[in-house]
This record gives C-alpha cells, structure tokens and sequence, in this order.
C-alpha cells in the first residue's frame, strides 16, 4: 500500500494514498484510497485524487449560501 498523508492525530486503517489537510481537526479514515480530504474553519470537502480541480467550486458555493 501507498502511505498517506494524515496531520497530527489523526489516522487510517486500512487506506491507501490518500491526503489530509485538517487545520487542528482529528481526521481518521477507514478503508479506502486515492482521497484527497479538506476540512477548514467550513466546509469540509472530499475528493478522489484526480478531481481536485472541482474542489474550489465546490468551496464557494458552499461559503456562499
């Protein structure tokens, strides 16, 4: 398996090449792989590594409603 990349108290089981940012926040994955986790003051964003170019459309349209 690949490593992840996980901040400081979090952690994954049974997961593969994945990327978290966390800003402080305990994030744990549980079985899966090719992730790219953001999780900021709000919102939280996940995506399949690949498919980050969405991620910042996704951000502002959920900071702005």
């Amino acid at each position: 398996m690949t490593a992840s990349v996980i901040p400081s108290g979090g952690g994954a089981v049974n997961s593969a090449n994945c990327y978290v940012r966390g800003d402080g926040l305990k994030i744990g994955l549980l079985g899966v792989e090719d992730l790219v986790v953001a999780a900021t003051d709000d919102p939280v964003s996940t995506t399949r590594k690949g498919n980050p170019q969405h991620v910042r459309q996704l951000v502002a349209e959920a900071t702005a409603g």
